[in-house]
């Protein structure tokens, strides 16, 4: 078996790694060639990191359910509308309280030193308009890939829905041709 060249890239140059990958693999010792990958299972992901530091334990608890339902467009949807209205909310709220420039006041604790003055007081704009934009795009290419999907299932409907439980193969030599050409027709 002849070993290939690592696919992975240097991140500072942009060039290809010139190392040897390891057999079997893609990719050299040196770029996780060597790992074998986190163990069947894991569920680490779920305490530490990102679910760790923003998941309530309410959300934790629920994910078994909610992994359960990815893969459904519809409720992807509801809920990209869910955030697309509350976004709208809190714009008609900030635009209430602050007509003027919907403007927030926040304060950054700085060291002070000879080049800064240590504490300040920063006036930010939230941009409600790029939040729903975003979401809107979102939900415009959620709406199309429902639309197409709907329409492969009306170009290839499901006559049978149950599951294979047999296949056969016909192996077709120049002997046999004409059997097979005579049922097929």
């Amino acid at each position: 078996m002849t070993r290939v060249q690592c696919k992975a890239f240097a991140r500072s140059t942009g060039a290809q790694c010139q190392a040897k990958a390891v057999p079997g693999k893609t990719v050299c010792r040196k770029h996780g060639g060597l790992s074998e990958g986190a163990p069947e299972g894991n569920q680490r992901a779920k305490k530490h990191g990102i679910y760790g530091k923003h998941f309530t334990d309410e959300e934790r608890d629920a994910l078994p359910d909610v992994e359960s339902r990815i893969g459904t467009l519809t409720e992807e949807i509801t809920l990209c509308r869910v955030r697309i209205n509350r976004a709208l909310a809190a714009e008609n709220e900030a635009w209430r309280l602050d007509p003027n420039g919907l403007e927030i006041v926040k304060f950054i604790d700085k060291q002070e030193t000879e080049f800064s003055a240590g504490p300040e007081r920063v006036h930010e704009r939230v941009d409600y308009g790029a939040h729903i934009e975003r979401l809107l795009k979102r939900l415009e290419s959620m709406e199309r890939t429902r639309a197409e999907l709907i329409k492969m299932d009306r170009e290839n409907p499901v006559v049978d829905d149950t599951p294979v439980s047999e296949i056969r193969v016909h192996i077709v030599t120049p002997e046999n041709v004409d059997k097979y050409r005579s049922e097929s027709e």
